[in-house]
């Protein structure tokens, strides 16, 4: 932390503030609140234990406090707009969340429509369709998102340790139980087995299609990762440093204003909003487009023309190195813009997940007015790995079943941020001038092919993308509440204590 820590982030949730890449085991519970007086106790026993209780701020994680024992587990907890109900937040609390938390991923059509306008911004319809999804939607075979109340998420650097926790939490002394999907943990849908798998030596993750994850990530000014960077990697500081509103309720963001916040005695301040989607990957369907636009760029597959394919698409090299004349240095994989580099999309390609999902300095004449423009679209991403590991070092895996990325992600703006991110640049089949082609890796494919092109000189690639890479199985918005919110919701009187 900086020497002159301001006293807010000790009200907020260490998700905010950190990946906890240090308890690389994880479970990720959909929960409902099957009797909330008990839940109300359990929840305000922990937080009243002071050094002791189990839920991390970000103060904790990321200050000088070690935790003792460090192999203990913590914990994060966020709600739906139906959980918060349950705990005892009236309408006066209720009118003030933003109309995408209160709606939800996932609305249910209306008037007979098929799909619906959040549908449309998400990409969620074809394969994404929430008629398909596992868990949240509102229509289908699945959980239905009003059954979901709370995501409680667990972290351990032991897996025998967070099952133990997982235990604990779905006891009947909690007052939680699996939002349906089944009884038992090891085969419901409202239990995901996450981890981080992390090569040697590396501070990020990997992910089943073999690339580090979480590259390029935001850094909070005040907090320790930007203040080393701003004085040792200037040009990373520039980049990626956010003021905190951007991701903290009620606090200044990059507009020089304060983050809106659901007011109520002070109830929603320090809180966060967390997008949470279940992500299949289908290693075997991507292996097979990097093959087709390896032959289409080189005329060959051998194992360089196969990287060299797999980084156009992506973006970035399967190290995380970028595409631009950078050099691989861990310290300098996101200390680059592409306006000056890269401006034309020779070297990362344009329509690439990587330049779409942070476009940086690229969106407009002037770059410093581009950087500051996309600076108030970043997210923090927290996800994390489900199922087997496919060994894919030569392209060659072929598709698992249950195999994917849980994605999470903070942001203070649903809409201006993950929704915008979206519709905007993901999904936009005209993003920088491009024509019909959207982003190669999440978007779902509608009816026919989706093209993408590696840009090159005399003659650019061109692959026709038929299947989905990713198909989403699940998705919800949660309030990720600061310590002050969580007490508050302990310490209301359940609906019936009310009546």
């Amino acid at each position: 932390m900086a020497k002159e820590e301001p006293e807010f982030w000790k009200d907020v949730q260490a998700l905010v503030g950190k990946g906890l890449v240090n308890r690389k085991h994880s479970r990720h519970l959909l929960l409902r609140i099957a009797d909330p007086a008990k839940f109300k106790r359990w929840l305000a026993e922990d937080l009243t234990r002071g050094r002791l209780n189990r839920l991390a701020t970000t103060d904790d994680v990321d200050g000088v406090v070690k935790r003792d024992p460090p192999t203990r587990g913590l914990y994060q907890i966020a709600f739906t707009p139906a959980g918060l109900i349950e705990m005892g937040a009236g309408c006066d609390v209720m009118k003030a969340f933003p109309e995408p938390f209160l709606a939800g991923m996932a609305p249910a059509p209306k008037d007979g429509a098929a799909t619906t306008r959040r549908a449309g911004i998400l990409g969620d319809v074809g394969a994404n369709d929430q008629r398909n999804w596992r868990w949240g939607g509102a229509t289908g075979a699945g959980v239905k998102g009003k059954d979901i109340h709370v995501l409680l998420m667990l972290f351990s650097r032991f897996e025998g340790a967070v099952d133990q926790w997982m235990g604990k939490a779905l006891s009947p002394r909690s007052g939680l139980a699996l939002a349906c999907g089944g009884k038992d943990p090891k085969t419901a849908c409202t239990a995901i087995y996450t981890r981080l798998e992390r090569p040697d030596d590396e501070s990020h993750a990997i992910e089943h299609f073999g690339f580090l994850d979480g590259v390029s990530q935001p850094m909070i000014k005040g907090l320790k990762r930007a203040e080393t960077a701003r004085l040792k990697r200037p040009e990373s500081y520039r980049l990626h440093a956010l003021a905190p509103g951007e991701f903290v309720l009620g606090q200044t963001n990059e507009r020089n204003v304060v983050t809106p916040w659901p007011e109520h005695g002070g109830f929603g301040k320090n809180g966060s909003y967390l997008v949470v989607r279940e992500l299949a990957q289908h290693v075997g369907v991507f292996n097979r487009l990097v093959r087709d636009l390896a032959h289409q760029m080189s005329g060959s597959n051998d194992q360089t023309a196969l990287e060299d394919a797999a980084a156009k698409i992506m973006g970035r090299r399967r190290d995380g190195a970028p595409l631009t004349d950078q050099p691989r240095e861990l310290g300098a994989l996101s200390s680059f813009g592409f306006a000056e580099r890269d401006s034309g999309g020779l070297r990362c390609p344009i329509g690439s997940h990587v330049r779409r999902a942070n476009p940086r300095d690229s969106r407009e004449d002037d770059p410093e007015i581009a950087l500051r423009l996309s600076k108030r679209h970043r997210i923090i991403r927290r996800g994390r790995i489900y199922g087997k590991t496919a060994a894919n070092e030569a392209f060659d895996a072929e598709d698992c079943d249950d195999q994917g990325l849980l994605f999470i992600c903070v942001n203070a703006d649903i809409a201006q941020q993950f929704e915008f991110i979206q519709q905007t640049w993901l999904n936009n089949p005209t993003f920088a001038g491009l024509d019909g082609e959207v982003d190669p890796v999440v978007s779902g494919v509608e009816p026919g092919e989706a093209p993408y092109t590696a840009p090159d000189r005399p003659i650019s690639a061109k692959v026709a993308r038929s299947e989905p890479l990713v198909t989403v199985k699940g998705g919800a918005y949660f309030f990720l509440p600061g310590l002050k919110a969580l007490k508050w919701l302990a310490d209301q009187p359940t609906a019936s204590a009310a009546s």
